[in-house]
C-alpha cells in the first residue's frame, strides 16, 4: 500500500532505481517530483530558503555525513573534479581578489603569533630537508627529536607505501588527474596542540606522531583523530591539554 495515496499496487511500482523498496508508489513519487520542479521555477527564493532551513537540521546533517561516507558520494564528487566547470571554477577563484584576502589574513594570523610562526617554520625546514639533501637545520632536527637528516630521511622512507619515494612529495595540484604526492602527516592533527606551549610542540613533532601521508587524505582529515589502538601506541605524544586522558567521543 502507498503510504501518500493509500493504494494497492504491484511491488514493482515500489522499487527504486537501486533495487530498493521505497514507501511510495511510482504514479505518486512521479506526481511529486512534477510539483517539486514547478514549485522551484514559480517561486525560486522560497525554495532555497526551504532548503537552506532543512540544511541546518539535524536530520539533514546526519544524512550529509552519512551520505559522505559511501562510494556513490566519492564517484560523483570525483566525476564533478573531472569537468570543465569545475576547472574553470576553480582557475576563476585562485585568480580572484578573494583568495589574496584569505592568504594574507591567513599569513598574518601565523606569523603574528610566536607558536604558530615556529610551528610552520619547523614544517617548512623538514620539507626543505626532504626535497633537498644540501638542507639541514639543526633547529628543525632538534624539534623533532632526530640527530640527522639522514635520521630524518630513514624514519619516513621505513613506513613509505608502495607508490612513495622521495620524488612525489610535495605540494598537491588542484587537478584531480595529476600524480599522487605525499605530506609530511601528524597522526594526531596539528590543531589538537598548543603551538606556544614548549611540551606540546615536542609532543606534536615527536617522530611517533610523524609520518608520510597521502595529500589527499591529509587534507580530508582535518583534525580528524586515527582510532583508538593508534593513539595508544603514540601516548607519549598526547597534547597537554588532555590530561593523560583520551577525549570523549573524538575518536572516528
Amino acid at each position: 500500500m502507498c503510504k501518500t495515496c493509500r493504494n494497492s499496487h504491484f511491488r514493482e511500482s515500489f522499487l527504486g532505481r537501486d533495487g530498493k523498496l521505497l514507501k511510495n508508489c511510482k504514479p505518486c513519487r512521479e506526481k511529486q517530483k512534477t510539483y517539486r520542479e514547478t514549485y522551484h521555477r514559480k517561486h525560486p527564493h522560497a525554495a532555497e530558503e526551504n532548503q537552506a532551513r532543512y540544511n541546518k537540521t539535524t536530520k539533514a546533517k546526519a544524512r550529509t555525513a552519512k551520505h559522505r561516507k559511501t562510494e556513490k558520494w566519492a564517484a560523483t564528487r570525483q566525476r564533478h573534479r573531472e569537468t570543465e566547470l569545475f576547472q574553470q571554477t576553480t582557475d576563476a577563484y585562485r585568480n580572484s581578489d578573494r583568495r589574496k584576502e584569505i592568504r594574507a589574513a591567513e599569513y598574518e594570523r601565523i606569523h603574528s603569533d610566536p607558536g604558530l610562526h615556529l610551528q610552520h617554520n619547523i614544517g617548512c625546514r623538514i620539507s626543505a630537508m626532504i626535497r633537498d639533501s644540501s638542507v639541514e637545520s639543526r633547529t628543525a632536527l632538534g624539534a623533532v627529536g632526530f640527530g640527522s637528516r639522514q635520521e630524518l630521511m630513514d624514519h619516513f622512507e621505513s613506513m613509505f607505501e608502495g607508490w612513495m619515494n622521495w620524488s612525489n612529495h610535495g605540494v598537491l595540484s588542484a587537478d584531480p588527474s595529476s600524480p599522487r604526492v605525499w605530506h609530511v602527516g601528524h597522526r594526531i592533527a596539528l590543531n589538537h596542540f598548543d603551538p606556544n606551549n614548549p611540551g606540546d610542540v615536542k609532543r606534536c613533532w615527536n617522530p611517533k606522531n610523524l609520518f608520510p601521508q597521502c595529500a589527499r587524505e591529509n587534507i580530508a582529515s582535518q583534525i580528524k583523530l586515527p582510532d583508538e589502538a593508534i593513539l595508544l601506541r603514540i601516548r607519549d605524544c598526547w597534547p597537554v591539554a588532555w590530561g593523560g586522558v583520551l577525549p570523549m567521543g573524538s575518536i572516528l
